[in-house]
């Protein structure tokens, strides 16, 4: 199989939102000078920055949710904020087995049993299919398991020429 990197970044600027200021929770994961809400986002940003993989957490993508697939009052249009970017380079994710996924960045998710929500698997199927940019949902059990070993299974994508 030959991936390819469509991804359309025009209009996304590598720029953190302030997710921390919308959240109740008092107790916040500080890493390398940036507040996470969730321990599984700290684990992800240690290993990225231990690897030396350059990203940006927390940025915005503005992406279209049809009208068929809106839920109650949600709008036509969304921010979606996955919690890490790449920096707008594609990385190879090697999952069991000999199978490999293009991604752009990570969405840390606190599903126990690796069961994300629609809600989440819709924002990322939008994102790749409106601006070609790849998002992987990881679980708290995958990211403990990720974090223990201090790495996680991609490296960087180079296309063929």
């Amino acid at each position: 199989m030959i991936l390819k990197d469509t991804a359309n970044w025009s209009g996304i600027e590598l720029v953190s939102q302030n997710i921390c200021a919308n959240t109740k929770k008092v107790q916040t994961f500080v890493s390398h000078g940036y507040r996470y809400v969730t321990r599984g986002e700290w684990m992800i940003a240690e290993i990225l920055a231990e690897r030396c993989i350059p990203f940006t957490p927390d940025v915005g993508a503005l992406i279209h949710i049809p009208k068929e697939e809106r839920i109650g009052k949600e709008k036509d249009t969304k921010t979606y904020v996955p919690d890490f970017v790449f920096n707008k380079q594609a990385y190879l994710w090697y999952n069991h087995g000999n199978s490999v996924e293009l991604i752009h960045g990570i969405e840390a998710k606190g599903a126990q049993d690796g069961i994300f929500s629609k809600k989440a698997h819709k924002y990322v199927r939008l994102l790749r299919e409106q601006l070609g940019i790849h998002i992987k949902l990881l679980s708290e059990p995958e990211i403990k398991s990720f974090y223990a070993r201090r790495r996680l299974p991609i490296k960087p994508f180079k296309p063929s020429t």
